[in-house]
Order: C-alpha cells, then sequence, then structure tokens
C-alpha cells in the first residue's frame, strides 16, 4: 500500500485579504484570522482531494506506473528507486515520464528499468493548480473564513446558519474533474 506524506501548502488567502472580505480593520484578531484562513484551506483541501500550490508529496510506493494523487499539475521533484529504502538510486528524468491519461497525473517509468529494481519507489513532486480554478478556490477560502468569523459558538441566542450554498458549490465543482 503506497504511502503518501504532504507538507503544507502555500497559503493562497493573506491576513489582508481575509480581513478585507470580512470588513474588519483592526489587528487584534489577527491571529484568529489566520488560523481561519489555515483551517478553511486544510478544509477545503480535503473536501476537493486536492492540493493547493506549494504542497510537496514524498510517496512510498512499488512499480512501474505511479498515481500523482491529490494534484493535477504537480511538478516531479524526484524519483528514487531499489531493492529497499538503504539502496536507492536516483532515476534520471529522461527514464520516465508523466501521464495525464487518467484521473490522476500519473509516472511511467521506462521499460529498461527491470522490474526487480522497482520493489521500492520514493516519488517527490509539488502540488500545481491550474491558474483557471485557483480565483474560486480563493473565494471558497474567504467564503469559509467569512462564515466562522461571524458564526463562532456552536450555540447561539442569535439564528445559526449552515455553510454558504455556494461555497459547497465552488468545492464540489472539483470532485469530478481531474
Amino acid at each position: 500500500m503506497p504511502t503518501i506524506i504532504k507538507t503544507a501548502s502555500a497559503a493562497i488567502v493573506t491576513t489582508a485579504e481575509a480581513k478585507a472580505h470580512m470588513r474588519v480593520d483592526w489587528s487584534t484578531e489577527d491571529d484568529l484570522i489566520d488560523a481561519l484562513v489555515l483551517q478553511a484551506q486544510m478544509t477545503i483541501e480535503e473536501r476537493t482531494r486536492r492540493a493547493f500550490d506549494g504542497a510537496v508529496f514524498t510517496k512510498y510506493t512499488t512499480g512501474r506506473n505511479i498515481d500523482l494523487e491529490r494534484s493535477r499539475f504537480p511538478t516531479v521533484d524526484s524519483v528514487k528507486y531499489g531493492d529497499d529504502e538503504e539502496t536507492l538510486a536516483t532515476l534520471d528524468a529522461g527514464s520516465y515520464f508523466v501521464s495525464y491519461k487518467k484521473a490522476y497525473p500519473q509516472i511511467v517509468i521506462d521499460d529498461d528499468i527491470a522490474d526487480s529494481d522497482l520493489e521500492f519507489v520514493v516519488v517527490e513532486y509539488t502540488a500545481g493548480t491550474d491558474a483557471a480554478i485557483a480565483p474560486m478556490l480563493k473565494i471558497a477560502v474567504l467564503q469559509l473564513c467569512g462564515h466562522w468569523y461571524e458564526n463562532r459558538e456552536a450555540t447561539s441566542p442569535l439564528d445559526m446558519r449552515t455553510v454558504p450554498a455556494n461555497f459547497e458549490d465552488q468545492c464540489g465543482a472539483f470532485l469530478g474533474i481531474d
């Protein structure tokens, strides 16, 4: 079973953008707003099953065809292979290519590398996001931050509101496309 380790994605919304969206002009809640932005981004990444730009993945797997989950436009940083983790060699970039024919991009390793050498493969890649969808993801982060900022508590004498429907629309749009 492949194992994937992910680092944090680059923030796609700044504190100033979030504050402007929420019409906050004081700095006493900047730490809260930063936390809301981070949590909203992580929530959207999980909801859409894709990472934003800058997330670095390390995938431990086996075999010749390796899916690069959670990123539609990855940059492959390195591919290492060998009998075990102790004896890894770096695969030359000319010995593999990235195919975009499946749901996720896939590394395809050339046939010149023996199957017995591919018993342990480590791939490092960086997530990329299509520039056309980045603004929609940013809007979803801002909407969720604004909702959480205005509805901080689970119980309230005020009317509780669900997450805005257009937030679900924004995230749901990415579930079926890859």
